[in-house]
Formats: C-alpha cells, sequence, structure tokens
C-alpha cells in the first residue's frame, strides 16, 4: 500500500512539474512567434527598397576653380551606392540597347575607371551596370551613354 501511494505522489507530482513546464514553454513559443513575425516585416521592409553593400562619396571641384579671395568656387558632391556583386560593361557599340562586345569594367571601391580610343572626330560609348543584391531590389539593363568631341 505504501508504495501505491509512494507511486501516486511522485506521478502527481512529474504531472505538477511537467505542466509548468509545459505552460513555461508555450509562453516562449508565442513570444518567439511574434519576433518571427516582426523579422518577416523588416525582411519585406527591406526586400522592397534598393539596398547597397557600401555607400561612399566624391567630392568634384571644378577645375576652372582659381581659389582666389571673394571668387566663387565650384565643387559637386557624389554619393554612390554600390553592390560587391555589381556587373558593370562597356562598349562603343550598341544595338537594341544591347551592348556590342562588351568589356567588363572592374571596380576599384565603387569607381570603374575605363579607356576608350578616340579614333574618330565624335566616339560614342556606352555603359551598361546591373547587381542582384542579397537583399533588397534587382536592378539591371541600366545603359547610359556619353559622347566625346575629339579635338
Amino acid at each position: 500500500m505504501q508504495t501505491r501511494i509512494f507511486l501516486f505522489i511522485i506521478t502527481s507530482f512529474i504531472f505538477v512539474s511537467c505542466n509548468d513546464d509545459s505552460i513555461v514553454l508555450q509562453k516562449e513559443i508565442e513570444l518567439l512567434k511574434i519576433e518571427n513575425d516582426s523579422l518577416k516585416n523588416i525582411l519585406t521592409e527591406v526586400n522592397s527598397k534598393y539596398v547597397f553593400d557600401h555607400v561612399t562619396f566624391r567630392l568634384i571641384d571644378s577645375p576652372n576653380n582659381n581659389f582666389r579671395k571673394d571668387t566663387e568656387f565650384k565643387s559637386e558632391f557624389v554619393l554612390i551606392g554600390f553592390n560587391d556583386n555589381m556587373e558593370v560593361n562597356i562598349s562603343e557599340q550598341v544595338e537594341n540597347g544591347i551592348l556590342i562586345k562588351p568589356k567588363k569594367l572592374n571596380s576599384n571601391g565603387g569607381s570603374y575607371p575605363f579607356e576608350i580610343t578616340l579614333d574618330s572626330k565624335i566616339n560614342d560609348y556606352y555603359i551598361n551596370f546591373s547587381s542582384n543584391p542579397s537583399f533588397g531590389i534587382n536592378f539591371g539593363g541600366i545603359t547610359i551613354s556619353d559622347q566625346i568631341t575629339a579635338n
């Protein structure tokens, strides 16, 4: 009989202690669900924007500045955002928005130095850039063009 009472007490104690743990675990699960929903909202917000891995700025002074007292000083502040996996190509020909014989440009901290040969009076060139960031909106197929007139 004592064994039965002892087993009943032990079983009751285990049941009560498991029930307390279950309540604590259920509360932790609810808090984790709320945190997870919050993180999903943040991720949705981030993925709806353009996101850059790096941001840098450049200050480009006008070559016409003479640095004399009482004269205007002209400069340009340029803010640049770029991603590590950005691809930039240059070509001197484009057809239907597609670069012909593109040359890939290598990044130098968000700057893409290049050289072209001025082999005629008017020289066109086209730069296409695209990016597929880990987060945020992908962008690509953006082509800009410029023209250099040789002397």
